[in-house]
């Protein structure tokens, strides 16, 4: 029963990394944590939202550039402590 406590943890877990609403832009993809770059010249597979919202900078003014990057950092943020919440147990 431990075993799959535990199991069952980590796949709450890998499931609070999802949003709902997915990606700006490509709503398929929820994962925020790791995922393909919009722009393919891009390294970055990890933290797809928030390389978006830096990539996409010259698009944008200063005020609409910074408001687009703190909010996936909140998006991520928010995750994390979904993650940290399901390790915990306090999910399950």
């Amino acid at each position: 029963m431990k075993i799959r406590a535990l199991n069952d943890r980590l796949m709450l877990t890998e499931k609070g990394f999802l949003d709902v609403d997915g990606l700006r832009g490509r709503q398929w993809f929820k994962h925020l944590v790791f995922g393909p770059p919009r722009d393919q010249e891009s390294k970055l597979d990890f933290f797809p939202g928030i390389a978006d919202s830096m990539s996409e900078m010259f698009k944008m003014s200063e005020k609409e550039r910074l408001a687009a990057i703190q909010h996936e950092l909140w998006r991520v943020a928010r995750a994390i402590q979904r993650a940290a919440s399901a390790l915990r147990g306090d999910l399950a």
